[in-house]
């Protein structure tokens, strides 16, 4: 998982809060159930909140990065693919619909991290807008596999990647491939960097393979479809 510095709300995703909140709160005044919202409201009155200033919004949180998985997503408007940029929310709409609209519950996420988490609420949810230094949280494998560190956050990151499946078979792949590519040109200067380092955790190599690798305009474009 890695940081993504929240932006202003867009102004399109207000106008729309306000509203539907209005419809809530009538909906609500009628003696209805608040677990009808999402099917009564939400769904029944065609609320959204797709707006493209909205996609816009958070592919600039997330520089264009799923925050999940790490991959690069897109716009799904311009790349018809499951890369396409996909509004996650943080309390799911079905559980937590007076927040289906709310800036602060939705998150970036490609298309694939979003179908495998689909429905499910995750009791210790890390948001990734919060947290500066998460990257710190978690380390990479030989094998490709992303790891929690042993520390408070333990229980609740194991959790947000058994959720999102951060350790399916083409994820675990696409990191294989990138550190044997990256390694391929920059295995002596890493092992240099490593050496400095002193440390005695094998898959913290991946963050010196990411600052490297993304210090190289060139080498990011040919090789960015693997992360």
């Amino acid at each position: 998982m890695i940081y993504i510095r929240r932006v202003r709300k867009p102004k399109e995703l207000k106008d729309k809060n306000k509203k539907y909140l209005k419809d809530v709160k009538d909906f609500l005044k009628n003696g209805n159930n608040e677990s009808d919202i999402y099917k009564e409201v939400f769904k029944k009155n065609k609320h959204s909140y797709n707006h493209p200033n909205v996609t816009t919004a958070l592919l600039k949180m997330s520089k264009s990065r799923c925050p999940f998985c790490c991959r690069r997503i897109y716009d799904s408007k311009v790349w018809n693919t499951k890369m396409g940029c996909t509004i996650e929310h943080i309390k799911v709409e079905s559980k937590f619909p007076k927040l289906i609209i709310e800036w602060k519950n939705m998150l970036p996420c490609c298309g694939d991290c979003n179908n495998y988490r689909d429905d499910n609420d995750i009791s210790s949810y890390i948001d990734p807008s919060k947290y500066k230094f998460i990257e710190k949280y978690t380390y990479y494998t030989f094998s490709g596999m992303v790891m929690s560190q042993k520390n408070f956050f333990n229980v609740s990151m194991e959790q947000m990647i058994s959720k999102y499946g951060l350790n399916r078979d083409f994820l675990r792949f696409d990191r294989i491939m990138f550190m044997k590519q990256v390694l391929d040109k920059n295995f002596n200067n890493l092992m240099k960097l490593e050496g400095k380092r002193k440390t005695e955790n094998p898959g913290i190599i991946f963050l010196d393979l990411f600052n490297q690798f993304d210090k190289n305009r060139k080498r990011r474009q040919k090789y960015g479809k693997f992360i």
